[in-house]
């Protein structure tokens, strides 16, 4: 029951969102390259002939892009519309670290290369930076699924309670406060009591001891 729950509530992922990332894909594209539009016209007022200068910072743009969306919620304004979202292959959100591996790595895993890569990983269609970074581009109609939190110790009094469930009320309160302490017992670990030390007793010297005759 619980295994399909969990089954029912996991997120779309794989063959079922490629339209939707052609579509992203698209949007992305569209937003760079306005950018690096208004970079080129702002560096050939500004600053002449440079052709390397103005394609490191047309790349650094891309990069920026793709880094600072997709580190907030795994989402680019092209993966926004289209309702998707970059997570980690266990289904938690995505960290930095993982997102600045995936954004490093579009240098060599342009639109071309990611497709095949993606139709070679079959229904995970993970591109090259997703393989590295250990990411997967999922459906974002629901929450994110968040990590699961630490289970808390029991409490003492849940102990207590639990050992004494099925008595008698007139044998409940005294084997409650026994499996308290018990409990506490076992909770918190008791500095050993020092042993006795043994009085020492020193002799008496002969001399001392021996009683002294009176002289007539």
């Amino acid at each position: 029951m619980n295994a399909i729950a969990q089954a029912s509530a996991a997120p779309v992922s794989g063959s079922k969102l490629d339209n939707r990332r052609v579509m992203a894909a698209i949007v992305d594209l569209l937003i760079v390259v306005a950018g690096a539009v208004v970079i080129l016209v702002a560096g050939d007022s500004l600053s002449g002939d440079r052709p390397g200068a103005l394609a490191a910072v047309i790349i650094g743009w891309a990069l920026y892009y793709f880094f600072a969306l997709e580190s907030g919620e795994g989402q680019t304004l092209g993966k926004r519309l289209m309702k998707i979202r970059v997570v980690r292959a266990d289904g938690r959100p995505a960290g930095m670290g993982e997102i600045a591996v995936r954004t490093i790595l579009r240098v060599i895993d342009n639109y071309l290369v990611g497709m095949i890569v993606m139709i070679a990983t079959g229904e995970r269609r993970q591109r090259i930076g997703d393989l590295a970074a250990g990411t997967i581009v999922v459906d974002a109609s629901g929450p994110a699924v968040m990590a699961p939190p630490a289970p808390m110790p029991p409490r003492v009094s849940d102990v207590a309670a639990l050992s004494t469930k099925g008595l008698p009320s007139s044998l409940r309160r005294s084997s409650s406060k026994n499996a308290a302490a018990r409990a506490s017992e076992c909770c918190f670990i008791r500095s050993p009591s020092p042993r006795p030390r043994k009085a020492r007793i020193t002799p008496v010297p002969a001399f001392i001891a021996r009683p002294v005759s009176r002289s007539e």
